[in-house]
């Protein structure tokens, strides 16, 4: 899942106070940590949710060939890194898989498929 900047940087954030908690951490401060990792769990969660939406919301746009695009580079990544053996798996061209990963995602099938 690629976060926007905006939701990438705030994770960072978060990230960052809940390091320097746990380096300061003390006995009565267990409530504080439990809060930050609530706040990272349900901004992952909202951002996932939002992609499941944007993916249903785009089935017409080729979001069913997103779920089948993930599902392929989640099995496929390490022998096959070509957008192309993508799209030839889904019988699409690699222009299209390109745009609507683009559309759903904000990055190309390409950045997808290097992370």
């Amino acid at each position: 899942m690629h976060l926007p900047d905006e939701l990438y940087k705030r994770m960072l954030q978060l990230l960052h106070d809940i390091k320097v908690e746990i380096d300061q951490y003390r006995q009565d401060d267990v409530h504080v940590l439990r809060a930050y990792l609530y706040e990272a769990l349900m901004l992952l969660n909202r951002a996932y949710q939002n992609l499941i939406s944007m993916e249903e919301g785009n089935k017409e746009a080729g979001g069913t060939h997103i779920s089948k695009f993930i599902e392929l580079v989640g099995a496929d990544m390490r022998e096959h890194h070509s957008v192309r053996y993508y799209a030839d798996k889904l019988c699409i061209t690699p222009n299209y898989l390109n745009e609507i990963v683009n559309s759903a995602m904000g990055m190309s099938a390409k950045q997808y498929n290097c992370i």
